[in-house]
């Protein structure tokens, strides 16, 4: 009888153990266009992603990062990269003869980088809580699209741009407990019936 009890105990602190891991998993998203390679002056771009978060994740982390982005030469620039809740999936290009962001009061402004050089470099914006808590958001109204608004404000060529999305999920914590639970309850009532046996 020590042994089945030890047995069974072994078991529900292994699934109380189990239900309080977490997993991690990280999404990367780059878009479908060499077109971003090209970065104009002369137009905005809107980079929509078609994507729902997967059931029982929850966001922990994220980040937009330009591979090898430089100005085309030394003269004064900035970058506008504003998150946005709807975009239309894929790139899409659109005129631009402003000196101003063209984005400006849509979605969550992310950052704007003034005076890259002219020498390539990676640059990376990592999303702060309050970031996280909006893209959460967007990802959570139902309509399974959010996205990107870009507005050079010179011309930058760059070698790709990365989406990189964080996650974690816990294992339905609520079956499990509830699984151990009931586990634990006929173990109790078994010894007791044993006992009386004596």
């Amino acid at each position: 009888m020590k042994k089945i009890y030890r047995t069974t105990l072994l078991g529900l602190v292994f699934i109380f153990c189990f239900a309080s891991l977490s997993w991690a998993s990280i999404y990367t998203f780059m878009p479908p266009d060499p077109t971003v390679y090209n970065l104009s002056h002369g137009s905005y771009y809107t980079w929509g992603l078609d994507w729902g978060l997967p059931g029982g994740e929850n966001i922990t982390g994220a980040s937009l990062s330009f591979s090898q982005i430089y100005n085309w030469n030394s003269s004064d620039n900035v970058l506008y990269v504003h998150l946005l809740d709807v975009a239309a999936s894929g790139l899409a290009v659109a005129t631009d003869n402003n000196t101003t962001d063209d984005f400006a009061g849509q979605g969550l402004k992310l950052f704007e980088w003034v005076n890259l050089p002219d020498s390539p470099q990676n640059l990376t914006y990592t999303f702060t809580t309050a970031d996280l808590g909006v893209l959460a958001a967007y990802l959570g109204d139902g309509d399974g699209d959010f996205g990107f608004g870009l507005d050079p404000d010179c011309h930058f060529y760059n070698k790709g741009i990365t989406f990189t999305l964080e996650t974690n999920a816990v294992p339905i914590p609520g079956a499990v407990w509830l699984l151990g639970s009931g586990l634990l309850g006929l173990v109790t009532i078994r010894r007791r019936r044993v006992k009386g046996c004596d």
